[in-house]
């Protein structure tokens, strides 16, 4: 559905690095400022601020693993994961509250193989991921359990 014209302003950033030869570390932060600044339709000039997508968004990866000793091989994971709160309808009636999620993973290496169990929503948080209106909003996903292998030559 054209709306007119929007502007979307905003920042992006990320940082990667391993602290440690064990310990490595992903960051990343998003800032966005979005705007109905012209509308074909006079209903939408009541759109609020952010036009239904979260001003703001985070998250924090952290990864331990091993390289030698009995637990040479075996690593383990956590992470964090914000959104902050957004509009949830045109007239600026609903707001979609802000949610934090947590995650983990298990890993274990070796030459060829590599064994993954990831754990997203980690403590099976309820949350509504976004809305477009009263009667349109999807809900995010509850914990997930994925496990991995992989082999490479």
């Amino acid at each position: 559905m054209q709306t007119g014209e929007v502007r979307s302003r905003g920042i992006e950033l990320s940082a990667v690095g391993n602290v440690t030869r064990e310990l490595s570390v992903i960051a990343s932060y998003i800032y966005q400022d979005v705007k109905n600044v012209k509308a074909n339709d006079a209903s939408l000039n009541n759109w609020p601020v952010d036009i239904p997508r979260p001003r703001q968004m985070a998250s924090l990866w952290t990864d331990w693993t091993w390289h030698t000793g009995a637990l040479a091989g075996f690593g383990l994971g956590g992470g964090v994961r914000y959104q902050s709160a957004s509009a949830g309808a045109p007239d600026n009636s609903l707001t979609v509250a802000s949610y934090v999620l947590y995650d983990a993973a298990l890993h274990y290496q070796t030459r060829n193989w590599r064994f993954m169990l990831n754990a997203a929503n980690l403590f099976d948080r309820h949350y509504i991921s976004g809305c477009q209106s009263y009667s349109v909003c999807a809900f995010g996903n509850g914990r997930t359990l994925l496990a991995n292998a992989k082999y490479t030559w």
